[in-house]
C-alpha cells in the first residue's frame, strides 16, 4: 500500500486495494494461530508487532490494515471505485430488502469495519448513483436496531441510519436538520436520539425526495409519490459480494 501511494492508480492496485478496505473484511475466515513475522510498517507508522504469535493473515492483518487501505483510496481518488461502491450497494440493497428470516442485514450495518470503510469511501467520492439505492433501503422495512445511553445521550441506530445519512451528504442536506450526529464514543457511526426521532427523519426524507427524485433518474407517479423504478437486482463484478 506505500508503494503505490504517489502512483497512478490502476485497475489492479484499486483492485488489490478495495479487496483490502471492504470485501476481505466481509469473509468469515477461523482465525488461527500462526507464528508473526516481521512487523507490518505503513509510511513509518508500526501497524503490527508480530515479534509474538498472532492470528492468520487472512483475518487478523486484514482487520489492522483495512483502514490503511481505505485511506490509500480516498488519496487516490479513483474512478474506479465508484463502480465498486455501487455493485457493493445494489447487492447491499438486494439483501437487506429480501422478504425471508435470512436476510443478512447485519453485514452490512455501518458499525462492520469493512462497511464502515464503505461509507467513509462514499462521503470522499459523493457518488450522487447511490442516491436512489440509499432511498430504497431507507424506504424498507426495518431489519435491525439498536439502542442505549451513553452519558446522559441516548443513541438509536439501525439498518436505515447509515444510508440516510450517507443520502443527506450526498445531496448536500445537513444531517443535524434530520437529527443524525456521528457518536464519537461508538467510533463515529452515525445515529439518531431514538427510534420514533429516526421514523420522524425517514419520513422528512419521504417528502423532499417526492420533490427531488427527478434529479435523480427517478419518476415519481404523482398520486402514490414512491419510486417508478424497481430495487436493482444484484449484478455480478468488483465489489459484489456473494453469500
Amino acid at each position: 500500500m506505500e508503494a503505490v501511494w504517489d502512483r497512478k492508480p490502476n485497475d489492479q492496485i484499486i483492485d488489490a486495494l478495495w479487496q483490502r478496505a471492504v470485501e476481505a473484511g466481509m469473509t468469515m475466515y477461523a482465525p488461527r494461530m500462526i507464528v508473526g513475522g516481521p512487523n507490518i510498517v505503513f509510511r513509518g507508522q508500526v501497524v503490527a508487532n508480530n515479534n509474538n504469535f498472532v492470528y492468520d493473515n487472512n483475518y487478523l492483518r486484514v482487520m489492522q490494515d483495512n483502514g490503511i487501505a481505505t485511506d490509500v483510496l480516498i488519496h487516490l481518488k479513483a474512478p474506479q471505485v465508484t463502480e465498486k461502491l455501487k455493485a457493493l450497494f445494489i447487492k447491499a440493497e438486494t439483501d437487506m430488502t429480501k422478504a425471508n428470516n435470512r436476510n443478512p442485514a447485519w453485514m452490512y450495518m455501518a458499525q462492520n469495519e469493512p462497511m464502515r470503510n464503505a461509507y467513509r469511501l462514499v462521503e470522499a467520492y459523493k457518488p450522487v448513483e447511490l442516491v436512489p439505492i440509499f432511498f430504497r433501503i431507507i424506504d424498507a422495512k426495518v431489519l435491525t436496531k439498536s439502542q442505549g445511553q451513553m452519558g446522559a445521550e441516548k443513541y438509536f441506530w439501525s439498518n436505515r441510519t447509515a444510508p440516510l445519512a450517507a443520502l443527506l451528504v450526498l445531496t448536500d442536506q445537513k444531517p443535524e436538520e434530520y437529527k443524525l450526529k456521528k457518536m464519537a464514543a461508538l467510533g463515529n457511526l452515525w445515529c439518531v436520539p431514538t427510534e420514533a426521532a429516526e421514523n420522524a427523519a425517514v419520513e422528512k426524507l419521504k417528502e423532499w425526495w417526492t420533490k427531488n427524485a427527478q434529479k435523480y433518474g427517478v419518476t415519481l407517479p404523482a398520486a402514490e409519490g414512491a419510486p417508478t423504478t424497481e430495487p436493482a437486482a444484484s449484478q455480478p463484478g468488483a465489489g459484489a459480494i456473494s453469500e
